[in-house]
């Protein structure tokens, strides 16, 4: 099936929004596009996949021919995913940085060079203005109340667990942050935005040239087994600790 006659509908991080955006316009065929919130990064991996299952539950499957989860690793909020009746197509992805990198291999080699890098981008800057997205709005940090102040952290664990946590577990001090640019019109206000921002933290701001290369493959395909994974219709996805990291299994 080639892609004007496949119908495809899109499942995504609110993350992906703008350079999603921008790729439709490139895109053969149609597809429908569904923004699921930010809010579901900062949760635990089953409360993710109950929200993406939701939103793949809705699907009226006799619409479509494929559903694209636009997602990676992540919270592991994929871990289980299962589309009953459709192929899902997802991105071989630890996150949406390397996605935005263009290749994983582009990503790690910078994020081995330069670990204590913070990444944006333009959706992680939007993210950050709602308050939802952040360096202390990690999974665990939810969990255990880390974007707290101290003082709430004592009333919940006490005073000696509370500071523990506190000075165990606050968020790291990133040496920079670095900006992803994916060619969104408002990128110079955004980069601007947060090099101010990264300037109230004491740290420099990075520009780096990303790649959007894989997002209109995603959208468009072919889709290659190095960047993607298709799941048959009712198979569901599991986690691999290998290059693949993700493969699709039989549904529980």
């Amino acid at each position: 099936m080639n892609a004007a006659n496949n119908r495809r509908i899109l499942l995504s991080c609110k993350i992906f929004e703008r350079e999603v955006e921008q790729a439709l316009a490139r895109v053969t065929g149609e597809v429908v596009v569904e923004y699921l919130p930010l809010g579901l990064h900062c949760g635990s991996a089953e409360d993710a996949r109950m929200g993406i299952q939701a939103a793949l539950d809705a699907i009226d499957e006799e619409d479509f021919d494929t559903v694209l989860v636009g997602y990676g690793l992540c919270n592991f909020g994929i871990r289980g995913l299962v589309a009953r009746r459709l192929p899902m197509v997802i991105p071989r992805s630890h996150d949406c940085i390397s996605f935005l990198f263009g290749s994983r291999q582009r990503y790690m080699a910078f994020f081995e060079a330069q670990p204590d890098s913070y990444f944006l981008t333009a959706g992680w800057v939007d993210g950050m203005d709602e308050g939802t997205l952040g360096p202390d709005k990690t999974v665990l940090g939810s969990q255990l109340g880390l974007n707290r102040d101290l003082t709430a952290l004592i009333e919940k664990y006490g005073e000696d667990n509370g500071r523990y946590l506190y000075d165990q577990l606050k968020p790291r001090q990133y040496a920079q942050r670095v900006y992803v640019t994916t060619g969104c019109p408002e990128e110079p206000a955004l980069i601007q935005h947060a090099r101010e921002e990264a300037a109230k933290q004491g740290c420099p701001l990075q520009v780096v040239q990303g790649d959007t290369v894989l997002v209109d493959r995603f959208l468009n395909g072919p889709w290659d087994e190095e960047n993607f994974l298709v799941t048959p219709p009712g198979k569901q996805v599991a986690v691999v600790y290998d290059d693949r990291l993700i493969d699709w299994t039989e549904a529980e």
